[in-house]
């Protein structure tokens, strides 16, 4: 049975290291190109926070993996521990989120701002995948910018939106768009799309959040299982 519950501890412990270097992976792609001339702007933040969180996140992971290769019952009681201040630290989160959702929304809208100049660049990994980016989400949401079209109108000195914007897209179909009357780019922002979407989806969104709660939660229960175990076993052979 315990090779059971170590499998299980395993298989969430790599669950974590996963979404962490998803984390690490997406912060270092902006760090690489941009923390060279670190001014503290909100991308800059935000960068950081995910490398910080994405590692801890990599560190708890591999504190699993250890925790379910060997026999040691303090360390399965530490692990567990510390997956369970993760989960509240994670409820809280979610809590917060739900209270200050405006402030989300105008942090995520300063976010984009900062990237409409680095969208028709595209000189290193971060600007190209940037690119690609803003265009996979404006043409499959339909939308354009993060409040609306208007947002392009910072970039190219006011003379296009990129061609992904547009209702019919077509190579320089974004060039000298009229902004008074754009009839032929989407003028919903794509903050405002991404809610419709989440809410049209929260049969999934939720059930999915729930799950991976759950998962979680089994975790602390494998690892304290396992301790458990490792307990009796010490005190039998003593």
């Amino acid at each position: 049975m315990r090779w059971l519950v170590r499998i299980l501890l395993f298989l969430v412990s790599l669950l974590y290291c996963s979404l962490g270097g998803v984390l690490v992976f997406v912060g270092a792609v902006y760090g690489v190109s941009k923390f060279s001339e670190f001014s503290g702007t909100l991308l800059d933040i935000i960068a950081v926070t995910l490398i910080s969180v994405g590692g801890v996140l990599v560190l708890i992971g591999l504190l699993g993996i250890i925790t379910s290769c060997v026999n040691s019952f303090s360390l399965s009681y530490i692990f567990s521990f510390i997956l369970l201040l993760s989960i509240i630290i994670q409820i809280l989160a979610a809590i917060l989120f739900v209270i200050f959702r405006p402030e989300v929304e105008n942090t995520i809208t300063k976010a984009m701002d900062e990237t409409y100049g680095s969208y028709y660049t595209q000189s290193t990994f971060y600007e190209k995948s940037l690119h690609q980016g803003w265009d996979m989400m404006q043409e499959h949401l339909q939308c354009c910018g993060g409040n609306s079209y208007k947002d392009w109108s910072s970039t190219l000195n006011g003379t296009a939106v990129p061609d992904s914007c547009c209702t019919e897209m077509k190579e320089g179909c974004g060039v000298l768009v009229d902004w008074t009357n754009p009839n032929t780019v989407y003028q919903i922002g794509c903050i405002e799309r991404l809610w419709e979407v989440a809410g049209d989806h929260l049969e999934i969104i939720l059930p999915s959040l729930a799950g991976f709660l759950v998962i979680q939660i089994l975790g602390v229960c494998f690892s304290c299982c396992l301790a458990r175990s490792v307990q009796v076993e010490d005190c039998q052979v003593y």
